[in-house]
């Protein structure tokens, strides 16, 4: 595949809107040598990664008509992104449900965009389940438990001099240090999701060795 050319992205999508922003956190699933060759058994040693490409923040008060307006123009790109003569990459849209987040589900699903649209409620549970209606439930302390690890090991990466990169990080820490809330997680919580459904979708993240 060329270089440039990204088979799968994985989209959160955190909707607010007067005390709560609106938030799209992007990652790019790729497979990276990891290592030299191995001349014994003739193979190139892989890993795979998520790489943290963009992470948008929609300002407090922004109608839901035009953060979906955002969104159509962000994954308009997305669909287009690869290099001629690549097929398109698949777009996963993992979207918090809870509260207006039904609404950015049905009018998500009204942009008839060629995404797979993946509905989700945050619990205080410990299991992950699949609903009537084919909501996902998700424990809260495993979704940022789980991107917690994956950048700790560095099968999640941010994208160097990323907007919002440093306060991501610092929503997470919060989130850990306060048990598993904050006053703020709109990042977090979007680009937890994007990652936890990655995890879904390509299990050797969870493989990947501890970075140096």
């Amino acid at each position: 595949m060329h270089q440039n050319a990204i088979s799968n992205y994985f989209e959160g999508f955190d909707l607010g809107k007067d005390r709560d922003f609106s938030a799209i956190g992007i990652l790019a699933h790729k497979i990276e040598n990891d290592g030299p060759f191995d001349r014994a058994s003739y193979t190139q040693p892989t890993r795979h990664v998520v790489e943290l490409t963009g992470l948008i923040r929609i300002p407090l008060g922004t109608e839901y008509l035009d953060v979906i307006r955002r969104f159509r123009d962000i994954n308009t790109k997305l669909l287009s992104s690869n290099p001629f003569g690549y097929r398109p990459p698949k777009v996963h849209v993992v979207v918090d449900a809870a509260g207006p987040g039904q609404i950015a589900v049905e009018m998500i699903r009204q942009q008839k965009l060629s995404i797979n649209i993946v509905p989700t409620l945050l619990t205080g549970g410990t299991e992950s389940n699949r609903l009537k209606g084919g909501k996902i439930t998700i424990p809260r302390r495993e979704l940022i438990s789980n991107a917690r690890f994956l950048l700790e090991t560095g099968a999640l990466r941010i994208a160097q001099g990323l907007k919002y990169g440093a306060l991501l990080e610092g929503e997470l820490a919060a989130i850990r240090a306060q048990g598993g809330q904050s006053n703020h997680d709109d990042l977090a919580i979007a680009v937890s999701l994007a990652a936890w459904h990655a995890v879904k979708v390509f299990p050797a993240l969870r493989r990947t060795r501890l970075a140096a």
